[in-house]
């Protein structure tokens, strides 16, 4: 007699599944802050110095697919609020480096080669803007309504992404100090993201399809167990809670 087994907890998605498998995901973290040999910017980094000569996403993908990779992140906007693809809601961006004549459009190179490559792709886009004047508490509504028209410009566009599609959404949720402590509409922006790219996994520091595990020196805490409670999120004992769940 077979007896059916019911559900203990919320349960694995197929796109987490999926993504416990993969092993090996690469994070690309290039810009700006590439040419000034830095981590973080401050949001005043002159675009003039962004300027690659050699650069060539096909050789990215190629050399990842050829080493076992399954999946790349691209960083689109980091802290420093440069953005990577000629948006139409900022002027700090590739649009205002010499690099391809200011036509150039990394997104679109690079998912033009995980398409080529047919490797599954994510991208990252901070929430925190140190470049935008709309990050501030005063305005708080208008930097929500900014961050999600990115969101729908790189999610909605046919030629980004894997074909079309992308695996997963970075949000990150890193503030530097002195920051404005503008607040999120984390749930507004999921909501999109799902609209758009269904299944896409999202990180995040709400709690999300994937998480982070506390640290980032490279290793898990032990014992390590994926499921969290949201509500632990954000509390003085998050950090110790995240290395273990």
């Amino acid at each position: 007699m077979v007896r059916e087994i019911k559900p203990h907890g919320p349960l694995p998605s197929q796109a987490q599944l999926a993504y416990l498998e993969d092993e090996l995901a690469a994070f690309i973290h290039f810009g700006p802050n590439t040419f000034y040999d830095q981590e973080w910017g401050t949001g005043q980094e002159d675009p003039e110095r962004f300027n690659p000569t050699r650069l060539d996403a096909l050789e990215w993908v190629r050399v990842l697919k050829e080493t076992g990779f399954k999946k790349l992140i691209l960083v689109v906007k980091h802290h420093d609020g440069f953005v990577l693809y000629p948006t139409a809601h900022t002027d700090y961006s590739v649009k205002a480096s010499p690099w391809r004549n200011g036509e150039g459009d990394l997104l679109l190179e690079v998912s033009q080669a995980v398409t080529e490559f047919d490797m599954d792709m994510g991208v990252y886009l901070s929430p925190w803007d140190a470049h935008s004047p709309l990050y501030h508490v005063n305005r708080e509504a208008d930097y929500n309504a900014y961050y999600l028209a990115q969101l729908k410009e790189i999610l909605s566009n046919p030629a980004y992404g894997n074909a079309g599609k992308f695996a997963e959404v970075w949000m990150d949720g890193a503030r530097g100090e002195g920051a404005q402590k503008v607040n999120y509409e984390f749930e507004k922006w999921f909501e999109t993201i799902r609209e758009l790219q269904d299944d896409c996994l999202i990180f995040s520091t709400e709690g999300t399809s994937i998480r982070w595990i506390g640290n980032e020196r490279g290793y898990a805490g032990d014992p390590l167990w994926q499921k969290v409670n949201p509500d632990k999120l954000g509390t003085e004992a998050e950090l110790d809670y995240l290395q273990h769940g």
